[in-house]
């Protein structure tokens, strides 16, 4: 709290997750950033997890009110909701200076941390969550708040929260920088050309909220397959 108080709007500054495994015993480095809404957001995907182990997780650490083990991180054709098994990125796309390049894709209920609701918990870091559709971190309003900063009343540009810069959300000296992280179902697919980062919100039993984005275009949408291996960038 007392970090998102003093960091000042557009600020980038690097944190280090704790969270570490046999693939990173050290923890993950991400870059985070002030953003005009007002919140603090990851501007690298999630890489949490190992291809070669498993990852405890609990409270003291991770966004979980009981202890979550996440499984070895693998690619599955058909993902099981009750197994917990999730896609995941070759991490080998353009990384654009990103230090996770595309980080690693989840099924929504691993996403959620096992708890296959609209509860709020999720793998984002103690103290973080995922943006959920209702309410005051949304990526809705971070789009929203960014337009509103592409330009000053007299029409000058914004260099940080330029309209292009907002509709290039994953370019380098972006506004939401990082990679294209793609999506998966069965295989990652469009890494480095588009991103699917998930909400904390189902849209239905089968589906949850996502967005969409590109270059050029960023859209809300819904009725994602909860089966979908998308990416994950939790909020403060």
């Amino acid at each position: 709290a007392a970090c998102k108080t003093a960091m000042k709007q557009g600020q980038v500054i690097v944190l280090n997750d704790p969270r570490g495994n046999s693939d990173s015993p050290n923890g993950q480095k991400y870059r985070v950033k002030k953003m005009p809404d007002g919140n603090i957001w990851m501007i690298d995907n999630l890489k949490l997890g190992s291809t070669t182990s498993t990852t405890a997780l609990t409270p003291a650490d991770t966004n979980i009110t009981t202890n979550y083990t996440l499984p070895i991180i693998g690619v599955n054709n058909n993902v099981d909701l009750k197994s917990f098994e999730y896609c995941a990125s070759n991490g080998k796309a353009w990384t654009g200076g990103s230090f996770t390049g595309c980080g690693y894709l989840y099924n929504w209920n691993t996403a959620m941390a096992g708890t296959v609701s609209n509860s709020g918990y999720s793998l984002a870091p103690y103290g973080w969550s995922m943006p959920k559709k209702f309410s005051d971190i949304t990526y809705d309003g971070l789009i929203d708040s960014m337009v509103a900063q592409a330009s000053n009343s007299a029409g000058k540009r914004n260099p940080v929260y330029s309209a292009l810069n907002y509709l290039n959300w994953s370019h380098i000296n972006s506004s939401f920088d990082g990679t294209y992280s793609g999506h998966c179902s069965g295989t990652p697919e469009h890494q480095g050309s588009t991103g699917y980062p998930w909400y904390n919100t189902e849209a239905n039993a089968a589906g949850s909220y996502s967005m969409w984005f590109t270059q050029g275009v960023i859209e809300f949408q819904s009725g994602y397959p909860k089966t979908d291996g998308r990416s994950i960038r939790a909020a403060l």
